[in-house]
């Protein structure tokens, strides 16, 4: 059953809300932007390796009483010997069997390394212990675009209900401001930031606040809150109405062949200029 318009669910499995029928999410509008068979085929997209240590990382950060439940920890040792391959070889079918994540022990300690470096900072900290059971909240609501509705939903690592905070935690090489800036225009954070404050407002009618948690991944893990000005979120609104009238565009092209030519980047031969804004349209 699909969720109920505008409205705040929590304790969403993370299955059901990514299958919810009819629901744009804010990195659908990013692919779309990027070209729509980058949205026709989101599905055939295997998670990259980063993705993975990201849903740990989000894990052992905003799910940390669900760890055991979730991953299973490969045995250390020589890999090469036939112990440890055989320890390991157990380890695979039990999490087979028990439908678990195998992660290493390196990968296990570094989620506790990012775990107590995010609780090290007294802001964060006092942010999480305002609203201690708002982690993994999920929302689905209407989004206006000139004349069209579209069903709209978003998944907040941090609904910060009482303070007015949505907390969105990304976990990088390096989490610096120069860094964290090519960051925001690169995967079109600004993009999420502004769905996420349409939708919050959408929903309770009130103004929010969206900060990014940068989380380093490795030494010195350094631990970061960002939030971006108006100008990119101004950008953001932008994209997203270029996204949705892409969207519209294509759903009302009825003729076969330009419907398959309007998957790719561009109908015809595209001339790219030594200067202007090559590839941002």
């Amino acid at each position: 059953m699909a969720p109920q318009i505008n409205k705040i669910v929590r304790s969403l499995p993370f299955e059901d809300y990514i299958s919810a029928p009819g629901y744009i999410h804010q990195s659908d509008l990013k692919s779309i932007n990027e070209s729509l068979n980058h949205y026709e085929l989101k599905k055939e997209r295997k998670p990259s390796e980063a993705q993975k240590i990201g849903t740990m990382g989000h894990t052992f950060l905003h799910e940390f009483g669900d760890i055991n439940d979730r991953y299973l920890v490969i045995p250390s040792g020589d890999g090469r010997t036939k112990a440890v391959k055989d320890l390991r070889t157990r380890a695979n079918e039990q999490a087979k069997a028990e439908g678990k994540i195998m992660i290493t022990q390196d990968e296990f300690q570094m989620g506790f390394q990012w775990r107590e470096s995010a609780m090290a900072d007294p802001l964060l900290r006092s942010m999480f212990e305002a609203d201690k059971s708002n982690h993994e909240v999920s929302a689905f609501w209407e989004y206006h675009h000139d004349e069209n509705e579209f069903g709209a939903c978003m998944r907040m690592d941090f609904y910060g209900e009482n303070i007015g905070v949505i907390i969105d935690s990304k976990f990088m090489q390096t989490g610096s401001p120069k860094s964290f800036y090519r960051d925001v225009w690169k995967y079109g954070y600004y993009i999420q930031c502004a769905w996420y404050l349409n939708g919050i407002k959408a929903i309770t009618g009130q103004d929010f606040k969206f900060l990014f948690l940068v989380v380093e991944k490795s030494f010195p893990w350094n631990v970061q809150l960002y939030e971006i000005d108006q100008d990119w979120i101004d950008k953001g609104k932008e994209d997203i109405g270029k996204a949705l009238d892409k969207l519209i565009d294509y759903g009302s092209t009825t003729d076969p062949k330009l419907k398959k030519r309007k998957l790719g980047y561009h109908d015809g031969i595209y001339t790219l200029k030594m200067k202007g804004n090559n590839g941002s349209n």
